[in-house]
């Protein structure tokens, strides 16, 4: 059975809910689900796409979530406490994260150490650090590398500019089916290039990505993060990363690998 990572939510912070209009293209907070059973990152726009994707019991098999880090368009406390209320998850997150639940019946946290493949029921993890600095903690946003349980690789990178030196020599001994990259800023001159990816930085890398191999026959790269002030209209930014061989994101898509 294929595997299929499903993106609840693709915008950057930028994109505000109660400003959605009826019939208006809208994203949500950055979020996706893995085979139905590993979720990334669960902000407050979590159960909004529940409803509109009109099955109730979407999160009902998710046994892991996994926090990139601590910012609140990634991270929503009560979100987390109200899946764990139905059933137990493993919970993979940072101290400060962890700190903020005022319930954590049903959750189980384990430690994530940097470069080192953990595993966690059928599937494997391997948390790299970010170029994204989380204030007033250093740079403790986190990238990873998942390996299904076919043994098949996604890496998902969102939040972060380039890959840094660490994280490139590890990606380097890899080959994922998927790679979701951050695309946050368009075209435009903004200084969040220091901890966000422009589309000439994306597509530098994508044919690095792909002359070392990284990723593998027939992978697939996605676009996600976009900001809302920072990016061309859907339908142009779909064509923009098609001339680099990129799919761009949007809430509701799903990839099969």
């Amino acid at each position: 059975m294929a595997n299929n990572i499903l993106f609840l939510g693709t915008g950057a912070n930028d994109w505000l809910i109660e400003k959605r209009k009826k019939g208006m293209f809208f994203r949500r907070y950055t979020a996706a689900l893995i085979n139905g059973e590993v979720l990334i990152d669960c902000g407050p726009h979590i159960f909004d796409f529940v409803e509109h994707y009109g099955d109730p019991h979407l999160l009902d098999n998710v046994k892991t979530v996994v926090i990139t880090h601590r910012h609140s368009d990634h991270f929503c406390p009560e979100t987390l406490m109200k899946i764990a209320g139905d059933h137990d998850v493993t919970l993979v997150c940072d101290d400060f994260c962890f700190s903020q639940l005022t319930d954590t019946k049903g959750i189980k946290r384990i430690p994530m150490p940097l470069y080192k493949k953990t595993a966690i029921g059928d599937y494997k993890f391997i948390a790299l650090p970010a170029n994204h600095d989380v204030r007033g903690a250093g740079k403790d946003a986190r990238h990873f590398i998942i390996t299904m349980p076919d043994d098949k690789e996604l890496y998902y990178g969102l939040d972060g500019t380039w890959f840094s030196t660490s994280e490139w020599l590890v990606l380097k001994k890899h080959q994922c089916a998927v790679m979701v990259l951050d695309c946050t800023i368009g075209r435009v001159k903004d200084a969040r290039v220091f901890e966000h990816n422009n589309m000439s930085m994306v597509r530098m890398m994508v044919k690095q990505i792909r002359k070392s191999k990284v990723l593998a026959p027939g992978g697939v790269i996605v676009g996600s993060h976009f900001s809302r002030k920072l990016m061309p209209s859907h339908f142009n930014t779909r064509l923009m990363l098609k001339c680099y061989g990129i799919k761009a994101a949007e809430d509701g898509m799903k990839i099969e690998f």
